[in-house]
């Protein structure tokens, strides 16, 4: 199985998100660490993590190799 896709539906500014690229978010559990076994609630408290806590590490892999 894959990971659900997630999206925000009006343009969110945040570090650990990307506007306009497809798995934009920056959670684990949405790529490497999906698990069938996840629910719901699980992706919802992660985007919430998200949002609340940015983690430097996680944030700039993402942005390492992306060019406007």
């Amino acid at each position: 199985m894959v990971p659900p896709r997630c999206c925000f539906v009006t343009p969110c500014y945040h570090p650990g998100i990307k506007v306009g690229v497809e798995q934009a978010l920056c959670i684990g559990i949405l790529h490497d660490k999906w698990s069938p076994a996840c629910q719901i609630t699980t992706v919802v408290c992660s985007i919430r993590g998200l949002l609340l806590f940015i983690n430097q590490a996680d944030v700039s892999d993402m942005w390492e190799n992306y060019r406007l």
